[in-house]
């Protein structure tokens, strides 16, 4: 080690109050531990292309998720989404075709034994190239009225997550899951 002081800015989206206000938090305990770190908020389209073009030190964002790892590690990780949004395309400059086929194992088999063995192997994976680190859970949460359709996505009809999002087919389930009230 040198012995040079670290310096380094945490850029998170302009307008992300709760993402920014998270890093905020952690820029002063960092600075408490002696660790020089700004927080950067460029609009959404120029951090994304500031992560596509690795023209960042770190980056506070968020990743999909699912009920298991597979959609975050997919989203985040598979060489298929590199350049097609913010979430895989900064991650790899090479691209890392054995990690694409520990992703695609994962679907290929039920057994969940074997599936946590693939997890824990893509994890060792990417702890060994790069760091990242969830730090809050996604909240999916929406609100519904039953006075006019029944059907809805709750912890009684666990069919699907129920968020809306754009990018979420099971919102075409969830639409088709409604029966107008008798």
């Amino acid at each position: 080690m040198s012995g040079k002081r670290i310096k380094f800015r945490i850029m998170v989206p302009n307008g992300w109050s709760d993402f920014i206000n998270t890093v905020q938090i952690a820029v002063e305990g960092l600075k408490e531990v002696g660790i020089n770190a700004a927080v950067s908020t460029p609009d959404f389209g120029i951090m994304v292309e500031k992560m596509k073009d690795a023209r960042f030190d770190a980056a506070f964002t968020n990743y999909f998720a699912g009920p298991n790892p597979y959609r975050y590690y997919f989203t985040a990780f598979h060489s298929s989404q590199m350049d097609k949004d913010r979430f895989a395309a900064h991650h790899y400059v090479d691209l890392d075709l054995d990690l694409d086929k520990l992703i695609d194992s994962f679907t290929q088999t039920a057994d969940k034994i074997e599936q946590l063995a693939i997890m824990h192997d893509i994890q060792a994976r990417i702890v060994a190239n790069q760091t990242t680190i969830p730090t809050m859970s996604t909240n999916y949460n929406y609100q519904y009225n039953t006075e006019r359709y029944t059907g809805w996505f709750n912890q009684k009809n666990p069919l699907a997550s129920p968020v809306v999002w754009p990018d979420t087919p099971e919102r075409l389930l969830h639409v088709l899951s409604l029966k107008p009230v008798q």
